[in-house]
């Protein structure tokens, strides 16, 4: 959800003509945390990483 201050500042920018075109292509490629594979040392660690969404799986050194 976005924040309520974030609104006016982007109005703005959206009323420019191509403003939004513009940042939408030069925006930073976002990744999804469960892309990401986290290897943990206890099931500890790694179960609250999987409850929070990421990819995480036991691996003992």
């Amino acid at each position: 959800m976005m924040c309520a201050a974030m609104m006016p500042p982007l109005r703005k920018v959206a009323a420019k003509p191509g403003e939004f075109d513009r940042l939408r292509k030069q925006y930073q490629e976002r990744r999804e945390w469960s892309s990401l594979q986290v290897n943990c040392d206890d099931a500890t660690t790694a179960e609250l990483l999987n409850q929070l969404g990421f990819n995480a799986i036991i691996s003992p050194e």
